[in-house]
């Protein structure tokens, strides 16, 4: 058997044809948070806005009837519900809206708004628990027994892995 060779040609570069070459973009600094000022131009406002991001959007859509019915009789808290956007916000505040943008990048911003969610958490407690304990009765369901027994007695699940001989199975590390 003979091979046959198969002889190639190199295609001739067109050029008429330029050869683009592609720059990636270059990557932008990431702007650093915004200094901590000492003192703010509104410190009232700044706490307002923390006030008010701390709700949860959708607890903005309520009706005032729906408001009541959670509980929150706070007059404040019920006017700051009712604005739906920070353009609103901003608006009912007379804030430039990038002054709210600069104060979301500060530091100590995502801090406040914690512990402004935890505030808002405790001060609502007996109502959920209250809520919790109307399941519970009517519905009795593990779940919300469960989150009682969890909160008032202490409760832990404990879960134990056993093996085939109904022992806890023992495990060791090797380093």
């Amino acid at each position: 058997m003979t091979k046959k060779k198969v002889q190639r040609t190199k295609k001739k570069a067109n050029p008429a044809k330029k050869k683009t070459i592609k720059l990636k973009p270059e990557k932008k600094p990431k702007k650093p948070k915004v200094q901590i000022p000492t003192d703010l131009d509104n410190p009232e406002k700044f706490e307002m806005f923390i006030r008010w991001y701390v709700l949860s959007p959708v607890m903005r859509l309520f009706t005032d009837s729906q408001i009541t019915a959670l509980g929150i009789k706070d007059e404040l808290e019920s006017e700051l519900l009712k604005i739906g956007t920070q353009k609103e916000f901003a608006a009912k505040y007379k804030i430039h809206q990038d002054t709210l943008t600069d104060w979301k990048k500060r530091e100590d911003f995502q801090e406040k708004v914690d512990g402004g969610m935890k505030l808002w958490g405790k001060s609502k407690t007996p109502t959920v628990l209250l809520s919790l304990l109307r399941n519970i009765t009517k519905k009795g369901g593990s779940q919300e027994v469960k989150l009682w027994l969890q909160f008032f007695q202490g409760f832990t699940e404990k879960q134990e892995h056993t093996g085939a001989d109904g022992r806890p199975i023992e495990m060791t590390w090797k380093e």
